[in-house]
């Protein structure tokens, strides 16, 4: 196993003029919050309250500096930008910065009103999964299908949406359910309002961990969501709130190898 090392000299200094240049810029929120995330990062990845999977701080430090750059200069990249982007927001419970990716069609123009799929990654992966998995394939069906794909962290590497159970429970110590939960619904909101998006086609689906994640906020919030889609992962036929489902069409994807999720999803089914 070789783990890479990644070495920015006077980070806090560089921190500290980032901060007295954004000072001076009003507005811009989201791409603010991208400028401050490798900086984020890097304070909560030394205190040891979170983690990454993969994130070259050279890079990603030089690429906030350049953000900035544009910023002063009158110019914001990410608002309503369509295609593949990396964004962020700051999440005022949490005290930190939350990354999400985004896929919005190229056909997208101010005013036209497009559904949403909010895509609930597995554990140990993260935001980018499903926007990047199998050679981006998920890009290529939102742009031919006319939908935008927003995925969130989830607060936490496996910070599971508000689901309490599961084999992952375990790491998800204090709030990290609950912020997880509120992350996921908060980039959904922030997507929405951005691009004007159509409040009466909002969907949710996930995989394995997401996929509980997708039952839970799929039942949770029954009258935000017009349909969901867990995949790889049922739910607890004896105590699962199924009346709220009653008026929700539900996909319901599983693998025909994959045992353990495809015998839990047939009883989801059979209870339903």
């Amino acid at each position: 196993l070789v783990t890479p090392v990644y070495l920015v000299r006077n980070l806090r200094a560089r921190q500290a003029a980032v901060e007295r240049r954004l000072a001076a810029i009003t507005g811009h929120d989201s791409a603010a919050a991208s400028v401050r995330y490798p900086f984020d990062l890097a304070r909560g990845l030394n205190t040891m309250t979170r983690e990454v999977n993969q994130f070259d701080f050279g890079v990603e430090v030089r690429r906030s500096e350049e953000l900035l750059a544009q910023l002063e200069s009158g110019s914001d990249p990410l608002y309503q930008a369509t295609g593949d982007t990396r964004r962020h927001y700051h999440f005022a419970d949490a005290g930190e910065v939350m990354p999400y990716r985004l896929y919005v069609p190229t056909t997208w123009a101010p005013g036209k009103k497009l559904p949403v799929v909010l895509a609930l990654h597995g554990s140990q992966l993260d935001e980018s999964n499903f926007i990047t998995r199998a050679d981006g394939r998920m890009k290529s069906l939102a742009e031919k299908y006319g939908w935008i794909v927003a995925a969130p962290i989830g607060y936490r590497i496996n910070g599971g949406y508000g689901y309490a159970g599961g084999a992952m429970a375990m790491l998800r110590p204090g709030r990290t359910a609950e912020f997880s939960e509120k992350d996921a619904m908060n980039v959904l909101e922030l997507v929405v309002a951005e691009y004007g998006a159509d409040r009466s086609r909002l969907y949710v689906m996930g995989n394995s961990m997401g996929g509980s994640g997708t039952w839970h906020l799929g039942s949770k919030y029954a009258s935000t969501f017009a349909a969901m889609a867990p995949c790889g992962s049922g739910t607890n036929a004896e105590t699962f709130a199924w009346d709220r489902l009653k008026d929700m069409p539900v996909m319901i994807v599983a693998g025909e190898l994959d045992p353990n999720p495809l015998a839990g999803l047939r009883n989801s089914v059979k209870t339903m």
